[in-house]
């Protein structure tokens, strides 16, 4: 469906406003002391999505969409994140004395919630949120203003900018390299069932089957 230029416009001013959103909950959920991290987690990441449903209608074609290459492209680039980051951090503790803390720094915000539940929260939850929310609603959005590519770096850029509230370093570029393979799935396979399979499959394997410590 193509959007009259007022809709597309207002459509646009929307997706900034809820970037700003972004930046509040991430703060929020990364920063603040307050509560549990995955609970805070399943809580914002859900209003995200909720703003790109109520922007770009669910189809029922969406759902019934998935093609047997989606799901190979999504188990293989979690299989591929997963090498990088393993690898990444094995050059990181050389070239970044003190990574390892940082890394440390994110695994404990899972402290107190039984593993089962990370895991569930992560493959059905928070996952497919963000993927909604960066993939189906910022990038698409973008692109339907100033191109499918531009819309690509773009939505990395705001990807990695939000996780800058957490003064991590090993965070934002894991955040800045995630969101760069997911952007690219997006970019050319315009769905977000292989990035919502990536990032679920990614997520639950390096925060709860094979933490990268």
């Amino acid at each position: 469906m193509t959007l009259s230029t007022g809709s597309a416009r207002r459509r646009l001013y929307i997706a900034a406003g809820s970037f700003v959103l972004a930046v509040i909950l991430w703060y929020m959920v990364f920063v603040l002391p307050y509560g549990k991290f995955w609970i805070k987690m399943a809580i914002a990441t859900p209003i995200l999505a909720a703003i790109s449903l109520w922007q770009i209608k669910p189809r029922w074609a969406d759902i019934t969409a998935i093609r047997i290459r989606h799901v190979v492209i999504g188990v293989g680039s979690a299989i591929f994140l997963y090498g990088v980051f393993y690898v990444g951090k094995i050059i990181l503790a050389w070239i970044l004395p003190g990574s390892n803390h940082m890394i440390a720094s994110v695994y404990s915000t899972g402290q107190g919630i039984p593993m089962w539940i990370i895991a569930l929260l992560l493959l059905f939850l928070t996952s497919p949120a963000e993927e909604l929310y960066w993939r189906r609603f910022i990038q698409q959005t973008i692109g339907e203003r100033w191109g499918r590519f531009p819309a690509f770096l773009i939505t990395v850029g705001l990807y990695t900018l939000v996780h800058v509230v957490t003064l991590n370093p090993a965070l934002i570029m894991a955040a800045f390299v995630a969101g760069f393979v997911w952007g690219l799935i997006y970019y050319y396979e315009q769905s977000i069932i292989p990035t919502v399979i990536s990032h679920a499959l990614w997520a639950t394997t390096i925060f709860v089957l094979l933490p990268v410590l």
